[in-house]
């Protein structure tokens, strides 16, 4: 009877002892729980607050923005002046690119030659670089073309878009002028090139002119009729 007295009051103790962890852990929890909750009301407090001096700067000492006049009143010569210059600015930006292809086809040739043993990838990479020896990008001049988009003019705001984007767009077009070019590396190629020119050219001419010679009427037509044929 004694031992099973003392096995009993065991398991009492450890009910309560079960029931005193279960509480205090309870406890803790409520207590993370609502300084969380306190937390999250104190951010949102934070952020109210914020958005009512927002609101209330808006409301108050700012001025609703109002386009100058000058962008809407330009005389018309004046417009068709600008669209000049921004023309000047797109054969500048032509130039531009056509020396930066030279210049990234000059490293290509050497690296064909042997004489640079750099990658293609840093090829490209240094012909980018090299870039900026001659660019638009000189002092304010994203402002002065963002000031000219503001015109009320579309043949010049089209002229000033065409140029700022080929002017902040090197990289890729400097890689599609690449893809469109070829490199002949030597005197060579050159002359097959030249030859396979000549024949394409020859045999677009006698295409263009078959109605004529496709009736095989003259020995003219007939040696026009070879020639196609061994093109």
């Amino acid at each position: 009877d004694n031992v099973g007295k003392e096995e009993k009051q065991q398991e009492l103790d450890t009910i309560e002892i079960s029931a005193e962890t279960v509480e205090k852990d309870e406890v803790k929890w409520k207590d993370s729980v609502s300084k969380g909750f306190f937390a999250f009301l104190n951010v949102f407090n934070v952020n109210n607050a914020a958005r009512v001096l927002l609101l209330d700067d808006t409301d108050g000492d700012a001025a609703p923005y109002t386009m100058p006049v000058r962008f809407t009143k330009a005389p018309l010569f004046e417009l068709e002046t600008m669209v000049l210059a921004v023309d000047i600015l797109a054969f500048s930006q032509r130039v531009i690119e056509d020396r930066n292809i030279s210049v990234l086809m000059r490293f290509f040739y050497l690296w064909e030659s042997g004489a640079d043993s750099r990658s293609p990838p840093e090829l490209f990479e240094q012909a980018i670089a090299d870039s900026k020896a001659l660019t638009l990008g000189i002092a304010d001049f994203d402002n002065v073309m963002i000031d000219v988009l503001m015109f009320v003019h579309t043949p010049l705001v089209q002229s000033t878009l065409e140029v700022l984007m080929a002017h902040h767009s090197k990289r890729s077009n400097l890689l599609e002028n690449l893809l469109s070019v070829q490199l002949l590396a030597s005197n060579k190629k050159e002359r097959q090139f030249k030859m396979v020119d000549q024949m394409l050219q020859q045999l677009e001419q006698n295409a263009e002119t078959q109605e004529l010679w496709g009736e095989l009427e003259s020995e003219a037509d007939y040696a026009t009729s070879k020639q196609t044929k061994d093109i």
